[in-house]
């Protein structure tokens, strides 16, 4: 799971912004890639600033995986942050820290 601040090429208004991101929950934007459609959650965006924020949900993350997708949309990524990997939330967590799992946590959702 991840947090993604973004900001359209674009002037959009909010229904333009719903309905680009709603095609990265149905289309394979990127068939190069072969990526399957993803889950998203807790949009909101300021038409004023022209940015929003999103949660993004991956089944099998590949590389640049999240960038490449939403540039493919006319969406730029100004920021990427990991929340969650399966069940375990990364908030607590600073750079370069690590926390001791236990057999639940290590099982795949």
């Amino acid at each position: 799971e991840y947090y993604v601040k973004f900001t359209p090429l674009q002037h959009l208004n909010l229904s333009e912004i719903k309905k680009v991101v709603s095609r990265l929950t149905t289309d394979i934007v990127d068939p190069q890639a072969q990526t399957t459609p993803i889950k998203v959650k807790d949009l909101t965006f300021d038409e004023t600033k022209q940015h929003g924020f999103i949660t993004v949900i991956l089944k099998e993350g590949k590389n640049r995986q999240i960038r490449r997708l939403f540039m493919a949309l006319g969406l730029e990524v100004d920021e990427l942050q990991r929340t969650r990997i399966g069940s375990i939330y990364l908030a607590n967590l600073k750079p370069g820290e690590y926390a001791e799992i236990n057999a639940n946590e290590s099982k795949p959702n």
